[in-house]
């Protein structure tokens, strides 16, 4: 499936080369049923989580801007649950997430992460498990 996701973070940088911030990322999108149909609900994986983004770039020492490489990951609350239609089984559970990227311009960043959660849920006494695996191609702008 594919969708439209959107992401807000709130941070500060450590070292010119580390980013620690509070984030949150939500993926909107329809999925298929177990059936192969494409639901009439939207999906939402969202999460919200302590990241870390590390730049490599060796010129990163100076006060001068230098475009670079990064990676990122976090670990944070995840819950997946249908846009105005509720379930009962939207309970959230630990996620991850792990990424690469590249800021080309100054504050502009083209990213690629790969989200990870498994969110247990009962009903009508049986234990079941929502597997959700999300990869988000953001292009972001860095706003302050």
């Amino acid at each position: 499936s594919s969708g439209v996701a959107t992401e807000v973070k709130l941070g500060f940088g450590i070292w010119n080369n580390t980013e620690i911030y509070l984030s949150n990322q939500v993926a909107w999108y329809s999925r298929r049923t177990f059936e192969g149909e494409t639901s009439q609900a939207v999906t939402l994986n969202s999460m919200t989580s302590l990241g870390v983004s590390y730049f490599f770039s060796e010129e990163l020492d100076s006060n001068e801007w230098h475009s670079s490489p990064f990676v990122s990951g976090g670990l944070g609350r995840f819950n997946m649950s249908d846009f105005l239609y509720d379930d009962g089984n939207s309970s959230g559970s630990l996620g991850f997430y792990v990424g690469l990227g590249y800021e080309f311009a100054k504050h502009v960043r083209l990213s690629l992460n790969y989200y990870v959660n498994n969110q247990s849920y009962k009903e009508d006494g049986n234990n079941y498990t929502k597997n959700s695996n999300v990869m988000l191609l953001t292009l972001s702008a860095l706003a302050f």
